[in-house]
């Protein structure tokens, strides 16, 4: 089990500071590195007299200044929900050779609907969370890239697993 955990851990961390400080580049996206704040910053529509009507409401649009550093973090942030989903789908299988992942993997409807469920959930999140969740809304092929990233745990899964388990050792906690 620690074997996997630290496994995960090591993936999960490389992804996100990966994606942390390369993520403008590598998903094309223009803003000013200075720029601190959130959609408090966004303009919004001008020729609005009423803001708090549903007219008025944030559109958020790629062209808007700044738009690229909101969907830089909501791109982290999704990747990272999407990697634990699919760690959820590897901590079903502990064992030192058990690298099908998929066995028995229907036997259980709860955990099915629970995966489906957080997936739904977060999808909904990214695109209509809004200025509650800091989030803003992501692009197909975005979301299609973070579920991507999300998978590779799954192939990081059995490279970790390829590992002995004895090199992890026990840890005790003990007092």
């Amino acid at each position: 089990m620690y074997r996997n955990i630290i496994g995960q851990a090591i993936y999960q961390i490389a992804v996100l500071i990966t994606l942390l400080f390369f993520g403008k580049d590598l998903f094309g996206l223009d803003y000013d590195d200075s720029f601190k704040g959130f959609y408090h910053s966004i303009p919004r529509d001008p020729t609005c007299a009423d803001v708090n009507s549903p007219a008025c409401e944030f559109d958020p649009d790629f062209s808007q200044p700044n738009y690229g550093k909101l969907a830089h973090y909501t791109i982290i942030f999704q990747a990272f929900v999407c990697m634990q989903i699919f760690n959820e789908i590897n901590a079903r299988k502990l064992k030192e050779r058990e690298f099908n992942f998929i066995s028995g993997f229907f036997n259980n409807p709860l955990f099915l609907l629970i995966l489906v469920g957080t997936m739904v959930v977060q999808y909904f999140l990214v695109q209509y969370g809004g200025p509650s969740v800091r989030t803003v809304p992501l692009t197909e092929d975005q979301h299609l890239i973070c579920i991507a990233i999300g998978a590779g745990s799954l192939i990081w899964g059995v490279i970790v697993k390829i590992c002995p388990a004895s090199k992890f050792g026990k840890v005790n906690i003990e007092n």
